[in-house]
């Protein structure tokens, strides 16, 4: 089952095609699902819509079901895991030693751990998934920092709406899911949440401040009280430092020490951020792992149906296979983002020139040959006719 069918025939003709992405377009401007282009002047006055999928693309619906409802039983496992400082010690203990940056991370987390226990935390995650070949959805990774695209999912859900009742099929547009980003604040990082704050719950936009990291290095912590320019800061979102790129001096460093230790709500704290390390993803797939963090063997069954072969790079046996057959696996470091991985055909090379002591920075993902389909993608100077593969991001938060 490596294509499925688009939710709506196409290709369309050319008369049709323009005016369904002009009005497209149009409506992107008008709803916010804008950003800034960095390399237009001046800068504070230039937007363009940010490329998205013309028409939404189908997903088998009892698998949406499967992973839909699985996502409490995701929120509590990684709450569990947050909280339980021997088992990230004794799982990110090689990766520490092999790479810097979970080693500073863990340092912070070492330093904090007792003092932070009676303070809150939220954590907005998305767990991510695709359909096999085989049909079965499988979980690609958990976000645990800087959850992406909450803000502007409901955005992209209005317009391919929008879209579907151009073309007389509103059924269609009613059959799409949920994506409720005002209930969880899934828009905490970007302007939109602004405006669901005013206009759902009455709160004033100047308590929203966007930092970048040059502000951060004038917070103040006093009796364990976070203070930003004379204000007490009572949320922290990371919108970014999931990267070593943006944690690039010891200055910052500092900063994040001091807001770790504050009393400020994280989300997340370096707890949450180190669960999400790909590291543990592998850990919970070895045998009785999971059980430790599941209410009963159900559960830990629910969540061990939807894991793809996860494999450790400093055994052995797992290190021969993965070069044995490069085409089949996926390399993943500790890291968020995106852009980290290494797939197929640059994998042997890579493997070959990585020092032994290093391997625990990476971990092996059998490969998801996922399901596709044709689709419009729209960007600013073009629109791609293509093969699009169908990936779901589950947004589950815990306090």
């Amino acid at each position: 089952m490596d294509k499925i069918q688009p939710a709506i025939p196409v290709p369309f003709d050319a008369d049709t095609l323009t005016n369904l992405v002009e009005d497209a377009k149009d409506f992107a401007f008008t709803h916010g699902l804008v950003f800034k282009p960095r390399e237009e002047l001046p800068y504070e006055y230039s937007v363009t819509f940010i490329p998205f999928a013309l028409l939404p693309s189908p997903w088998p619906k009892e698998q949406y079901n499967v992973v839909y409802r699985l996502q409490r039983d995701i929120n509590l496992i990684y709450y569990r895991i947050s909280n339980d400082f021997d088992f990230l010690k004794k799982s990110l203990q090689r990766a520490c030693e092999a790479d810097e940056w979970t080693r500073r991370l863990w340092k912070i987390y070492e330093q904090t751990y007792e003092s932070q226990k009676d303070v809150l935390s939220l954590c907005i995650m998305r767990s991510d998934y695709m359909v096999g070949q085989d049909g079965a959805a499988k979980q690609i990774e958990v976000n645990t920092i800087s959850a992406g695209f909450g803000g502007v999912s409901p955005i992209v859900q209005a317009q391919q709406r929008y879209t579907v009742s151009k073309l007389r099929l509103r059924d269609l547009g009613r059959m799409l899911p949920e994506n409720a980003g005002t209930r969880i604040a899934l828009g905490l990082a970007q302007r939109q949440i602004e405006l669901v704050l005013i206009e759902k719950y009455g709160i004033d936009a100047h308590l929203i401040i966007r930092k970048r990291n040059a502000d951060f290095l004038k917070v103040r912590v006093k009796d364990r009280r976070l203070w930003l320019n004379d204000r007490e800061v009572a949320v922290v979102y990371m919108r970014t430092w999931y990267d070593p790129c943006q944690i690039n001096s010891e200055g910052l460093w500092r900063i994040r020490e001091l807001v770790e230790g504050s009393n400020a709500i994280k989300c997340p704290n370096v707890a949450w951020h180190l669960s999400g390390c790909k590291k543990i993803q592998q850990e919970l797939a070895q045998p009785n792992v999971l059980e430790r963090f599941c209410d009963n063997a159900e559960q830990a069954q629910r969540i061990r149906a939807v894991f793809a072969g996860l494999y450790a790079l400093d055994e052995e046996e797992k290190y021969k296979m993965v070069l044995s057959n490069p085409e089949n696996f996926v390399l993943k470091p500790q890291r968020e983002g995106g852009g980290h991985n290494v797939y197929g055909k640059d994998i042997l090379p890579f493997l070959k020139s990585l020092p032994a002591s290093q391997r625990h920075e990476y971990i092996a993902m059998d490969i998801v040959k996922p399901i596709s389909c044709k689709n419009y993608i729209v960007n600013r100077d073009k629109v791609n006719f293509t093969e699009v593969v169908n990936e779901l991001g589950v947004f589950g938060y815990e306090l």
